[in-house]
């Protein structure tokens, strides 16, 4: 920060100073602009009295940071590395108490800033204060500092105080004196720590190796505690922590790099052995020195300068490489014992020297005398158990490894049975076991003997296992069963989990391990169809669950499959269903079942989905458990709180239990059809009332089936519409599903014509609808709810034509069925009958206002779909709407139907059957009027059309006719069909003989009626239009023609003796005796086909 133009460098240093005392918070760039002008002010320039004062804030404000330096100086070992080389040179200097707001010093280091500050203006404004005593410190103090800043990560800061205590080294004249020379030691040591941090290993030994001239320089001298501190802080430990950081490098670098490193490495380890002299005290660190020089020359392929730094090791035998035997009753003692490190430096060295049989033999001989281990900590012993067992089985030595470990266990170890031995122990025989089934020397029944071996000592007493070791065997045991299931050995991961239930009893386990092991062995049992067993060990597993009130544990309980005893418990409770439902047992299934789904979180959709579907996969006839267990589920989740995440799942949920609806209708109509078809032949009358008895009650059971689907669907439907669909389902699919499914059981219902089917119709659409309204709209959900709303109109006015004018029309079965249900409302109130007949019409009239406003929101993919692929009876809106708007219009009675109908004329797509239909609803409605226009309308389609359908044509006139007022108005449409056909002959006649056998019995007859009524020129038109009808006539009406002529004659000539003003009073007796042998009665038009009354 640069300074200010009114304030001099030393004002700026104060000011900095007394921030620091009063501990207010500073910045290292604030500290380092103090510095640099301290820096440059004169020293010459400044009186006494104020480098005095300055000196005196400089030592206030050192002695303050010194304190909280001194509070959180562990802070900066944790940052280091574990080997930490600076830790000698933490503050030594003599304070006042901690300051009480050490903890308060902030991570930036701006209090080691501010001590190089306190520093530089202490040496800067010191003056003669400064004797040779007082510069050693000051250099002591640098020193320090640097260390700080180095371990902080601020090298460069560090380099600039260690050349400044350099610097102030280099004035001392006193170069022999011995506290001169041990300082420069230190300082030669920090900066070869510097050094190495910069990556310049070299110079870090040029460093030391210089220091080491110094120290042989002092002699005896030379203090102990600089010999350890160079040897033990700076030299080895900088081996230490390069070892370490090559073996994480070693992968990556080439291993001729690899190999440099470890040279540098071992110079250290020389080095720290160099800074040592014989006194007994550094025994232990010129060990530890020897152990990692050996241990780099054995990774370094220098196996003789090994066997040197094993030979220099304290209580060693002289090493030959040739014969490299140890005594085994050097084991005896314990003060001939050699180091277990050294042991296994020693073992290495018998491998790479290719003595595989010595090592071996040794290792073992080792192992099994040297007692002293267990008085070392058990992780320790543990270790070098372990490492030694490594060892051996790198090597190739599986065997050997095994032999140890018995050696161990039936050794030594076998005769005390305290907590620590209890522990080697265990730590001991799971090693084993894993010998036994992992590499070389894996023998599964070795391995089941040694752990019914573990288990035999352990309740015996002899031998005790840990707690601990007991569970850890349990999941490994747990772990290798599941392994062989999952490769489809049941039998022999039963055998794997009954051993681990054994170790799990032992170890008083938590119950929800115990219970996982016992679901799980269930299950195996129950897939080997072994169902009692099954049942034995899952209401064992469920007994735990329940009665464990123990607190769950909070760490994995390291088994790689059920984790919770919620889970195992849910796993017992299914084991349970199938297994009662494989022995027949139903009743105890379901109140397995209910039990379940009492305690199962609601959001485990998928375990209820996979129950399902493993019951429905065990067969047939449990079709009633699956329902029962869904419509349960179902039920809960509905239940659920707002807002809960397993509500999600409803429609989802819903769709299963539908599903499983139908699945169960299809199997009980199977069955019935199957029972009816195993009826005995000679029960033929019997058979027909028993297949009639079974079609009723097919029939029911699809309407139950409706019905019970209809209040699955109205539920989620509204909750759906409640909540949002988002709330019942996690995506769209499954309402669709569930919309689909009501619009085909809607439609299904609408055809059977009943009262009760077209209500549950009306119902189901609604509930399609209603689901389809939740969610976002697309032009095919747009399309099915418009045809949900017109199909709820149509079966709308159906109710309403029931209740208000009977069963007048229809087929002669759904006419029956119409006089059944009016039977049933006879008694019903008249009034109450009309009223509910008015709410059908109601309904029917919003329904269609719903329609129209879907219709006008866009185009309908659906209908473009079927257009384009030459679809005749694709679904066109506007058409069925204009249809449905007529009929409702009719039914209220509306005056304006004749304006409706001149708008569906101009509809596209609008054809002469849509017409015939709109005079189907006239009739029903007895608007004859409407009726008639209708059916000209559909004659004028017809007639229209290129090809022309003649039967249609037919058909049209021969209901005109049919609902003609008077006889002169049916001449017209008589003669239209006539002019129609008059380009054809009874050759090629386009009209079926039925249709035209009608034509001409209905205009002879007629002829006939006019000329008993005496209206013979009216006679003689119709008989003109009978024989246009004879000529089109098959071979089979061509015997009339000559009668037929004869009777014409006779009207001809009655119109001619007649003249204009006369006329005879009756015809000739003879003409009527003819016309009897011709024709018979004409009956009344009623609805159907008139039969033929044309006789030959």
């Amino acid at each position: 920060m640069p300074a200010p133009a009114d304030r001099s460098g030393l004002a700026i240093a104060e000011l900095v100073l007394q921030k620091g005392i009063a501990h207010n918070k500073l910045s290292p760039e604030e500290i380092r602009a103090a510095r640099a002008a301290v820096a440059q002010v004169e020293i010459s320039s400044v009186d006494g009295s104020s480098a005095e004062e300055l000196c005196q804030l400089a030592h206030e404000a050192y002695k303050q940071w010194s304190g909280v330096h001194a509070a959180q100086c562990h802070a900066y070992e944790a940052r280091a590395l574990p080997a930490n080389p600076y830790s000698y040179l933490l503050p030594v200097m003599v304070c006042t108490a901690a300051n009480d707001n050490a903890e308060s010093m902030n991570d930036d280091l701006s209090h080691v800033h501010l001590r190089a500050l306190c520093l530089l203006i202490y040496q800067h404004f010191g003056g003669d204060s400064i004797d040779e005593a007082n510069k050693i410190t000051l250099i002591k103090h640098w020193i320090q500092v640097a260390v700080m800043f180095m371990v902080g990560d601020e090298p460069a800061e560090a380099r600039s105080l260690l050349n400044n205590a350099s610097k102030l080294l280099d004035l001392d004249t006193h170069l022999d004196n011995i506290t001169t020379m041990e300082v420069r030691c230190r300082l030669k040591a920090t900066e070869a720590q510097l050094e190495w941090i910069g990556g310049k290993p070299q110079t870090t030994i040029q460093l030391l190796e210089e220091a080491l001239q110094l120290v042989n320089s002092l002699g005896s001298r030379c203090a102990p505690a600089l010999r350890r501190f160079l040897a033990d802080d700076v030299a080895l430990s900088l081996a230490s922590a390069g070892h370490v950081d090559a073996e994480e490098e070693d992968s990556q670098a080439a291993a001729s790099d690899t190999k440099e490193v470890r040279k540098q490495l071992i110079r250290l380890t020389d080095l720290s052995l160099s800074f040592l002299d014989d006194a007994d005290s550094h025994v232990d660190l010129r060990d530890r020195a020897l152990r990692l020089r050996a241990w780099l020359c054995i990774l370094n392929d220098d196996l003789e300068r090994a066997a040197q730094s094993l030979q220099q090791h304290s209580g060693s035998s002289p090493f030959d490489p040739s014969a490299m035997t140890l005594d085994a009753a050097s084991y005896t003692a314990n003060e001939t014992k050699p180091h277990p490190t050294y042991m296994l430096l020693q073992l290495a060295l018998y491998f790479k020297t290719s003595r595989t049989a010595e090592a071996c033999a040794e290792a073992i001989s080792w192992l099994s005398t040297d007692s002293s281990l267990t008085f070392e900590r058990v992780r320790t012993a543990v270790r070098l158990v372990r490492d030694t067992i490594d060892l051996l089985t790198r090597n190739k030595c599986s065997t050997a490894a095994l032999e140890a470990t018995s050696a161990i266990l039936n050794g030594w170890l076998k005769t005390t049975n305290d907590p620590a031995s209890s522990q080697l122990y265990s730590d001991i025989a799971d090693l084993k076991y894993g010998l036994l089934t992992h590499g070389a020397a894996a023998d599964s029944a070795a391995a089941a003997a040694h752990l019914e071996n573990v288990i035999n000592a352990h309740t015996s007493g002899k031998q005790l296992a840990t707690p601990e070791a007991l569970r850890r065997f349990g999941r490994k045991l747990w772990n290798l069963g599941c392994s062989h299931a999952d490769v489809g050995q049941l039998h022999n991961a039963i055998e794997d989990i009954e051993m681990a239930r054994r170790f799990m009893e032992l170890s008083a386990c938590h119950k929800s391990e115990l219970s996982t092991i016992l679901a799980t062995l269930s299950h195996f049992y129950l897939n080997l169809d072994r169902f009692d067993v099954a049942i034995d060990r899952a209401q064992e597993a469920v007994q735990l669950h329940l009665g464990d009130t123990s607190p769950k544990p909070d760490s994995d309980c390291g088994m790689n499959s059920i984790r919770t005893q919620a889970d195992s418990c849910c796993l017992a409770r299914i084991v349970l269903i199938k297994a009662n439902l494989k022995l027949d047992r139903a009743d105890r299934a379901q109140e397995v079942t209910d039990a379940l789904l009492a305690s199962q979180p609601l959001d485990d959709h998928v375990l209820v989905a996979a129950l399902c579907e493993d019951i429905v996969a065990m067969g047939a006839g449990h079709e009633a458990v699956v329902v029962a267990l869904l419509g349960r589920f179902v039920a809960m989740l509905d239940d659920a709180p707002h807002g809960a995440p397993e509500r999600s799942k409803l429609a989802g949920a819903t769709r299963s239990l539908v599903s499983m609806r139908e699945v169960q209708y299809e199997q009980r109509t199977k069955r019935s059809a199957a029972h009816l078809a195993t009826t005995s032949a000679s029960h033929a009358a019997g058979e027909g009332e028993e297949r009639a008895g079974s079609i009723e009650a097919s029939g029911t059971g699809r309407y139950q089936l409706a019905s019970e689907v209809l209040a699955d669907v109205s539920l989620v439907a509204r909750r759906a519409n409640q909540l949002g669909a988002a709330a019942v389902c996690d995506g769209g699919d499954h309402l669709d599903w569930l919309a689909q499914k009501a619009w085909n059981e809607g439609i299904s219902c609408a055809k059977a014509e009943s009262a009760k089917d077209l209500k549950l119709a009306v119902q189901l659409l609604q509930a399609c609808s209603a689901l389809l309204k939740s969610l976002q709209m697309t032009e095919e959900r747009r399309d099915l709810r418009l045809r949900s709303h017109m199909v709820v109109a149509h079966c709308s006015l159906a109710l309403h034509d029931l209740l208000h004018m009977g069963p007048a029309t229809g087929s002669l079965d759904s006419r029956e069925s119409r006089r059944q249900d009016l039977r049933m409302h006879s008694v019903m109130d008249v009034e109450a009958d009309q009223s509910v007949a008015e709410g059908h019409l109601h309904r029917a009239s919003e329904a269609l206002a719903d329609a129209f406003r879907l219709r006008q929101r866009g185009s309908f993919v659906a209908q473009n779909a079927q257009h384009e692929r030459g679809n005749a009876d694709a679904f066109e809106p506007d058409v069925a709407l204009c249809v449905l708007n007529f009929d409702v219009s009719l039914r209220r009675l509306d005056p304006n139907w004749n304006a409706l109908l001149s708008r569906a004329a101009e509809t596209p797509g609008v054809q002469a059957s849509h017409f015939v239909v709109m005079a189907d609803s006239a009739r029903k409605c007895r608007n004859s009027e409407a009726e008639q226009a209708c059916l000209k309308y559909a004659l004028e389609r017809l007639k229209g059309d290129e090809t022309k359908d003649f039967a249609g044509i037919a058909l049209v006139l021969r209901r005109l006719i049919m609902r003609a007022t008077s006889r002169e108005d049916q001449l017209p449409y008589f003669l239209v069909m006539a002019d129609s056909l008059g380009a054809y002959s009874a050759a090629n006649c386009p009209l079926d003989a039925e249709l035209l056998q009608w034509y001409l019995s209905s205009s002879y007859n007629m002829a006939v009626a006019y000329f008993n009524d005496k209206e013979l020129e009216s006679a003689e038109q119709w008989f003109s239009v009978a024989f246009k009808f004879l000529h089109l006539a098959p071979p089979s009406l061509q015997s009339s023609r000559e009668e037929l002529v004869q009777s014409y004659d006779l009207v001809m000539k009655e119109l001619a003796n007649c003249g204009p003003h006369k006329g005879p009073t009756s015809a000739p007796p003879s003409f009527y005796a003819r016309m009897k042998k011709l024709v018979t009665a004409l009956p009344e038009p009623h609805q159907g086909d008139p039969k033929p009354i044309l006789h030959s």
